[in-house]
């Protein structure tokens, strides 16, 4: 029984622990920082490589491939403000190769309820469709442009449906706690 105990609280302390992020990059080379943040990208850790390229960004903040994957990675950590600016950087460079970034700004602009602006960017996006390497994209663009649609017209219908999201801030969940594993009885884990 004090084995079970030792071991659950072990686990609970580990839990606990992997939810603040310990990322620090005090005399850390660029090119180490950048190692580390494409092998996090690897393994899915998107939070740690998230840290790794704000960095390498505030280390080089012309660098356009730096910029696309700081806002890819904020995107996916749901930093929609942090990621809108960033993508318009991108997006306003003009450059064929980050034809796709169009499409995830659009996105963010429409998850910022600026759906007027989203959609006029989601519309440029199609004259773009020749540079696009990700197909699903060009099957996707129809029907987030339909979305774009629709959620415009609901909010200036004003009608008592109307609901706005907003973050509850940093407090609420730390970095890791949707991939961490939680103790559930003696012998198992949730994920």
């Amino acid at each position: 029984m004090k084995y079970i105990l030792f071991v659950t609280a072990l686990l609970m302390n580990v839990a606990v622990q992997a939810q603040e992020s310990t990322v620090t990059f005090d005399k850390v080379k660029f090119g180490k920082i950048k190692q580390q943040s494409r092998q996090a990208i690897t393994d899915n850790d998107f939070y740690v490589a998230l840290s790794c390229y704000q960095k390498l960004h505030e280390l080089k903040p012309e660098d356009l491939a730096i910029t696309n994957q700081l806002a890819e990675l904020e995107y996916k950590a749901r930093n929609y403000e942090a990621a809108e600016a960033l993508y318009e950087k991108v997006v306003a460079a003009k450059e064929s190769k980050y034809a796709s970034s169009i499409f995830y700004y659009a996105l963010v602009l429409k998850n910022n309820g600026k759906y007027e602006e989203a959609e006029t960017v989601l519309k440029g996006f199609k004259k773009q469709l020749k540079h696009v390497e990700d197909k699903r994209l060009i099957r996707q663009y129809k029907y987030e442009l339909a979305g774009i649609k629709l959620q415009d017209s609901l909010s200036k219908a004003n009608t008592p449906y109307y609901v706005d999201v907003k973050s509850m801030g940093d407090e609420i969940n730390g970095e890791h706690i949707e991939s961490s594993p939680i103790p559930y009885g003696d012998k198992e884990l949730l994920y």
